[in-house]
């Protein structure tokens, strides 16, 4: 969802403003947060509830895909967009979600095997994140090209949503 929106996003931008610069302030806001919050999210995750933290993560990151959304909805399309803010707003509350959860991603990996698998463990763990990368943005300019933005963005907030929902189901014990 992270990398669709990504996509997505930066494609509206460019067609509502033909700006360059407007679309690198999207994929700045979206990850920027990083930056700044990184450590205050993984100080967090340490500290409480890294499956909760993940799920609240996601949520906010879902909410940032499903708002510009419901926007390109309501104002009748894209075409229909004359202002850029709703795409720079909605992908910084993205970004912000996507901060918020990955640290707990990552400080959960110890926590789940022993001790001789943490090496392991965490290679696996970054295959995900790797495909995603990979896979996200093709995912998006097919569902961007076929389903148009509205429904490209729906899609990356529900999987969002879909994860938050797998990791609350999940039996994570101590988590």
């Amino acid at each position: 969802g992270v990398w669709v929106h990504n996509l997505v996003a930066a494609v509206v931008v460019f067609q509502i403003t033909g700006s360059a610069l407007v679309v690198g302030l999207v994929t700045a806001v979206q990850f920027g947060p990083q930056l700044v919050l990184s450590p205050w999210a993984g100080a967090l995750a340490d500290r409480g509830s890294p499956a909760r933290q993940i799920i609240i993560g996601r949520l906010v990151q879902a909410s940032g895909s499903a708002a510009l959304a419901l926007v390109i909805w309501l104002q009748g399309g894209v075409s229909s967009m004359s202002s850029a803010a709703p795409v720079v707003i909605c992908s910084a509350i993205a970004g912000v979600g996507t901060v918020l959860g990955s640290p707990a991603l990552q400080s959960m990996v110890p926590l789940m095997v022993r001790d001789d698998e943490i090496g392991t463990a965490v290679t696996l763990n970054s295959f995900p994140m790797t495909a995603a990368r990979a896979v996200g943005p093709a995912l998006g300019a097919v569902a961007l090209t076929s389903l148009g933005a509205a429904w490209a963005l729906a899609g990356a907030a529900a999987a969002g949503l879909g994860f938050a929902a797998f990791v609350a189901a999940a039996r994570l014990g101590r988590l």
